[in-house]
């Protein structure tokens, strides 16, 4: 089984570059068949080059292992909620809302006013949460926390945030893979600790004065993107 250069070296051995010369059968055997060995088990090893444009199907591999084709991340769904959010007491979980409903049940995913999201097609998406908390003008300690519920129920671990300051505001983010099938659905909770002041949500803030026009920080964001490519 022989390289591209072999075989070239082994054309212009057997391979006579006049017209006085026969080939022998023998010589067309050998080269022929070297040519359709070496085709057929890729001995080429050696680093090349490929001119214009590639049209790789699925099915490529490297070292036996598949080779993504076309692979990205896509963002697919982006929405946020430009007003304040917050329990009225503790111990009670608020469903925490993204804007306004997007998404028809055509797309991959679609998000409801109350902050529901549903996958409408299987696949794993990043979920990436973004919650803008504080309070202001409050007192003592607020203890709170935030969790994910898939199809209702918690998924991973909550997150907690203390607020000591009477006017605080920070934002926290988190990401999480989230492998669905068709109808799964993801919402985010938020919830007041008992053992803490009964103050504290997610604050939206706007802009004022002479950079009014940088808009509002929103209180709570959600922002959904999908991996795709073949193998």
């Amino acid at each position: 089984m022989k390289t591209k250069s072999e075989l070239f070296t082994l054309i212009n051995d057997r391979y006579p570059d006049n017209s006085t010369q026969f080939i022998k059968a023998v010589n067309l055997r050998e080269v022929s068949t070297q040519t359709a060995d070496s085709s057929l088990n890729l001995a080429d090893t050696a680093e090349q080059t490929a001119l214009g444009v590639t049209n790789f199907q699925p099915g490529v591999k490297s070292k036996n292992s598949p080779v993504l084709i076309g692979g990205q991340v896509i963002e697919i769904l982006r929405s946020a909620s430009l007003v304040s959010q917050a329990p009225t007491v503790v111990s009670t979980p608020i469903q925490i809302a993204f804007g306004a409903a997007t998404g028809t049940v055509t797309d991959a995913v679609m998000l409801s006013a109350a902050g529901l999201l549903t996958f409408n097609r299987a696949g794993t998406y990043a979920v990436r949460v973004k919650l803008q908390v504080g309070r202001t003008g409050a007192s003592g300690i607020s203890r709170i926390l935030s969790r994910l519920l898939k199809n209702g129920s918690p998924v991973g671990v909550p997150e907690a945030a203390f607020i000591e300051s009477p006017n605080q505001v920070m934002a926290r983010e988190s990401r999480v893979t989230v492998s669905a099938v068709a109808g799964d659905t993801l919402a985010v909770q938020f919830i007041r600790d008992p053992s803490g002041d009964n103050s504290g949500g997610l604050v939206a803030f706007a802009a004022t004065g002479a950079i009014a026009s940088w808009g509002t920080a929103p209180s709570a964001l959600l922002v959904v993107e999908k991996f795709q490519g073949a193998v």
